[in-house]
């Protein structure tokens, strides 16, 4: 089975017989295709894809078929977040070297999503703030770096200091 991206803004399958080409399915993307990851065990068929412009999409086939996450992504912020201008988008995938089914979506906003089973469910992290840098350990799942800049509303008494602060 081949992924490809055509027009970068659908993404189709397509399986060689013999010499034949045969497309299995087209799906059409809100985007460019951007970052693609297998996820969880390799013969699994679980995929996640980012487009450019934030949207994920999930595979659980090997990339033969495609679903979007937005829903599922924006109503696990909703819950989490102070209003909708702190959802925000998806920007980046993360891995977590620990355990391959584990990923961070990095928000370009206050929210950040976490999925342990490849997306199948989202759970949304509000810090406040975005992060500017993150990092799963390398052996211990349960535990992050991360850091993000602090913000001249932060100090409101006194001068504003710009720094990062780490998690």
């Amino acid at each position: 089975f081949f992924l490809n991206a055509r027009a970068t803004t659908e993404i189709y399958t397509e399986q060689i017989v013999g010499s034949v080409r045969c497309v299995q399915e087209t799906a059409t993307l809100e985007g460019n295709a951007g970052q693609i990851e297998y996820c969880g065990e390799p013969l699994a068929g679980d995929m996640l894809l980012l487009t450019d412009n934030g949207v994920v999409h999930r595979s659980n086939n090997n990339g033969l078929s495609w679903s979007k996450m937005t829903d599922q992504i924006k109503d696990a912020a909703k819950k989490v977040a102070d209003d909708e201008k702190e959802i925000g988008k998806v920007v980046k995938l993360i891995q977590s070297p620990a355990d391959p089914r584990l990923y961070m979506f990095l928000g370009n906003q206050n929210v950040n999503w976490v999925t342990e089973n490849c997306g199948n469910s989202v759970v949304a992290l509000n810090q406040g703030r975005p992060f500017s840098d993150f990092e799963f350990h390398p052996t211990e799942k349960e535990w992050i770096l991360a850091s993000a800049w602090t913000k001249c509303a932060d100090f409101e008494k006194n001068q504003c200091q710009l720094y990062k602060e780490l998690y």
